[in-house]
């Protein structure tokens, strides 16, 4: 199976920023490492929690499709 690298921002793992990451992140923002609505695919920066940051990398890349 070929490695493919994921695009900063594309929470849902479907190699595309959009709405749907978006609301992922919203769903946890605010959220701490090992809280109940903490999503490690949503902490784009790796700091565990969910903040501005956060929110940040996905607008940069908002509306990028990676390669196929």
């Amino acid at each position: 199976m070929p490695e493919v690298d994921l695009l900063t921002g594309d929470i849902d793992g479907d190699n595309e920023v959009t709405l749907f990451d978006f609301g992922q992140l919203v769903a946890s923002f605010g959220a701490l490492a090992g809280e109940p609505d903490y999503n490690v695919d949503a902490d784009l920066d790796g700091d565990g929690e969910i903040t501005l940051w956060d929110f940040a990398w996905l607008v940069t890349n908002f509306g990028e499709i990676g390669d196929e």
